[in-house]
C-alpha cells in the first residue's frame, strides 16, 4: 500500500509540474494558436513539429512601394497551439488536484484523524471507568518511531498542498499572457470586392465600415468603401487618373487617400460626403518620385500621410487646420529612396509610421508629441528592403501592420504593450497575410494571397471573446 501511495505522491508531482510547464508554453510568444513561427525557442525546438513551407512574395498596402524580393527558399517554422497546450495544462492539473485529494494528508486522512478515540485510549473516557479496564495507552508512546510516521505524513500534507499551490498559482500568472498572445486568433472572414481581381482593405472604424482599393480585370487601381458587405468604387474625378487608393477612415466614414494623375504624380484626397478634395504638401516635388499621399484620418479632421522632396527623400506630414507640419524620425536616413512615411494616426494625436534606415532597413516608430519611439517586431529580418512596417494605431495604443522575415514572406502583426503578436490568415499561401488595420474593439483587417487559388484576397479578423 505504500509503495502505490508513493506513486500516487509522485504523480501528482509530476502532473503538476506538467501542467505548470504547458501553461508556460501556451504564454510563451512561440505557442500561438494559429502563426507560424520562424525562430523558436531552444526548448520549443524538440517539442514542436518543423514545418518547411514556400515563401510567399513580400508585400506593402500603402506607401512606401514594396520591399525588393529576397531569395526564395523554404522556411523553416514551427507550429503549435496554444489552445492545446491550455487544455493539456488543465487536464495535468486536474489530475494533480485528484491526487493530492485522494493521497495520504488529503481529506480522507483528516475525516479520519477527527474519529472519537476508541475505548483505552484515553484514561478518562467513561467507557474505560465504568468497566474497570486497564488504560492503554497510544501507539505512539509506546513506539516512539510513530512520531516519525506522523511528521513524514504532515511534511507530505504540505508537499502536496505546495505542489497544488504553485501549479493552479503558475496557470493563473500565465493565462492571462496566454490570453494576450493568443488574441490574434478568432473568425476569418474573406472580403472580396464583387468582379475584382485583387482586393486589399487598408483601414477599418469603430462602426465598423472598411475602406480600401482593388484591382479590376483590366488591372486598373480603384478605391472603395465597404459598409457590411455593401460596396462604394471611389475614382478621383480628373481625367486621366490611373489610379485612386483609399487608405484611410474615421468613425464619421470620412475617407482619405491617393491618386494619380496622368504624369504619375501623387497627390493626397479626403473625400467627405460623395466630394472629393485634393491634399498636397506645398514641401512635395511635382515629379512621380515626388508628389502626396494621404493614409490615416482621425475624428478630429487631423491628417497624416508622406511626400517626397526634390531629392527624392520621403517625409511624413500632418495636416491640421490647413497647416501642414513635417514629421521626420530622427533615426531615418536622408539618402534618395529612404526618409520617414507618417501612415496613422488616432483620436488622441498619437501617430505611426515606418522610417529607413541607412542599410535600408525598414522601422515602425510611435510618435507622441515629437517623441519617437521604434518598434521593431522580434522576428523581422534585418536584411536592407526587410523590417517592420505600421499601418495604423487605435486610440488604445494597440498597432497593427506586418514585418518580413526570412526570405521575404511576410506576416501580419499586432503590438500591444510591448508584445508583438503574429497574424497568419488560415487560408493564405505561407509569408503572405499583410494586417493594415485595426479599431478600437480590435477588429482587424488586412490581405493575404489564398493559398488555393493564388488570388489576393482581404480579410477581416474579429478577435476571439
Amino acid at each position: 500500500m505504500s509503495c502505490i501511495r508513493h506513486i500516487r505522491r509522485l504523480a501528482g508531482v509530476l502532473a503538476g509540474l506538467t501542467g505548470a510547464l504547458l501553461a508556460f508554453a501556451a504564454a510563451a510568444p512561440t505557442a500561438l494558436a494559429s502563426p507560424l513561427r520562424p525562430d523558436p525557442l531552444w526548448w520549443l525546438r524538440h517539442w514542436a513539429l518543423p514545418v518547411h513551407l514556400p515563401p510567399g512574395p513580400p508585400g506593402l498596402f500603402k506607401h512606401p512601394p514594396l520591399p525588393p524580393r529576397h531569395a526564395a527558399g523554404p522556411v523553416p517554422v514551427y507550429q503549435v497551439p496554444a489552445h492545446t497546450a491550455v487544455i493539456a495544462a488543465a487536464a495535468a492539473l486536474a489530475l494533480a488536484t485528484v491526487l493530492v485529494l485522494l493521497g495520504p494528508g488529503g481529506p480522507r486522512a483528516a475525516r479520519r484523524s477527527r474519529r472519537p478515540p476508541e475505548h483505552g485510549t484515553c484514561p478518562g473516557h467513561p467507557g474505560n471507568l465504568r468497566a474497570g479496564r486497564r488504560f492503554h495507552p497510544p501507539m505512539d508512546v509506546l513506539r516512539p518511531q510513530a512520531r516519525g510516521k506522523r511528521r513524514s505524513v504532515m511534511q507530505i500534507k504540505m508537499l502536496n498542498r505546495l505542489v497544488l499551490m504553485a501549479s493552479v498559482g503558475t496557470v493563473l500568472a500565465v493565462l492571462p499572457a496566454a490570453a494576450s498572445q493568443a488574441s490574434a486568433s478568432g473568425r476569418y472572414t474573406k472580403i472580396n470586392v464583387p468582379g475584382a481581381a485583387a482586393t486589399f482593405p487598408a483601414d477599418i472604424n469603430n462602426p465598423g465600415v472598411i475602406d480600401g482599393f482593388y484591382f479590376d480585370a483590366s488591372g486598373k487601381d480603384h478605391g472603395y468603401i465597404d459598409r457590411s458587405g455593401r460596396f462604394t468604387t471611389l475614382d478621383y474625378p480628373r481625367p486621366g487618373v490611373s489610379l485612386t487608393e483609399a487608405d484611410g477612415i474615421n468613425d464619421f466614414g470620412v475617407c482619405v487617400g491617393l491618386y494619380a494623375d496622368a504624369h504619375g504624380v501623387a497627390h493626397g484626397f479626403l473625400y467627405r460626403h460623395g466630394r472629393f478634395t485634393a491634399i498636397n504638401d506645398p514641401k512635395a516635388s511635382p515629379t512621380p518620385a515626388g508628389g502626396t499621399a494621404a493614409f490615416s484620418i482621425n475624428d478630429s479632421g487631423a491628417i497624416v500621410g508622406e511626400y517626397g522632396d526634390a531629392h527624392g527623400v520621403s517625409h511624413g506630414f500632418l495636416y491640421r487646420h490647413g497647416r501642414f507640419t513635417t514629421i521626420d524620425d530622427p533615426h531615418a536616413s536622408t539618402a534618395p529612396g529612404a526618409g520617414t512615411f507618417a501612415i496613422g494616426i488616432n483620436n488622441l494625436g498619437v501617430i505611426d509610421g515606418v522610417y529607413v534606415d541607412s542599410r535600408g532597413l525598414f522601422h515602425s516608430f510611435i510618435d507622441r508629441g515629437g517623441k519617437f519611439t521604434t518598434i521593431d517586431d522580434p522576428h523581422a529580418s534585418t536584411a536592407p528592403g526587410a523590417g517592420t512596417f505600421a499601418a495604423t494605431i487605435n486610440d488604445l495604443g494597440a498597432v497593427t501592420g506586418f514585418y518580413v522575415g526570412a526570405h521575404g514572406a511576410s506576416h501580419g502583426f499586432v503590438y500591444r504593450h510591448g508584445v508583438f503578436t503574429t497574424i497568419d490568415d488560415p487560408a493564405a499561401a505561407a509569408g503572405t497575410t499583410k494586417a493594415s488595420g485595426i479599431n478600437d474593439r480590435g477588429v482587424i483587417v488586412g490581405g493575404y494571397q489564398d493559398k488555393i487559388t493564388g488570388n489576393e484576397d482581404g480579410f477581416q479578423l474579429r478577435p476571439a471573446r
